[in-house]
């Protein structure tokens, strides 16, 4: 995207739950299967064209344990704001403040990179807010 600071190969959890880094066409069968384990089908990516959109036009975020992702979150930067369009994270680690871990990261990105505050928008996807939308 043009700038010199980077985002950091990736930031290690001192509590053993993993490490945030940055998300790569690597990740996308990891990041299929997160999707598709937290309820988000309709946020899927549908192939390795899509992720490159969203690292051509922005930073991914992933929470990789045992090389397993468990979160993504993604952010779009346009000139004067940053904005978190998507985050998912996996059932099976919520309650362990992995939603307020990657929101951490996300906005401490866009600080020290882009230096202005992170806005929320679009689908936020986590386990309690799909519940709530099925019941």
């Amino acid at each position: 995207m043009g700038s010199s600071l980077a985002v950091p190969s990736s930031l290690d959890d001192r509590d053993g739950h993993g490490r945030v880094r940055s998300g790569s066409l690597v990740d996308s069968q990891a990041l299929r299967r997160l999707f598709v384990a937290a309820h988000a089908p309709d946020l899927l990516p549908l192939g390795e064209a899509d992720i490159q959109s969203w690292l051509d036009h922005g930073e991914l975020l992933v929470l990789d344990e045992d090389s397993e992702l468990h979160a993504a979150a993604f952010i779009v930067h346009d000139h004067d704001k940053s904005q978190l369009e998507v985050l998912v994270v996996d059932p099976g680690v919520s309650g362990r403040g992995v939603e307020l871990r990657m929101f951490g990261v996300a906005a401490a990105l866009c600080e020290a990179k882009w230096h202005h505050a992170l806005e929320l928008v679009g689908p936020t996807c986590h386990p309690r807010l799909l519940d709530r939308g099925r019941r």
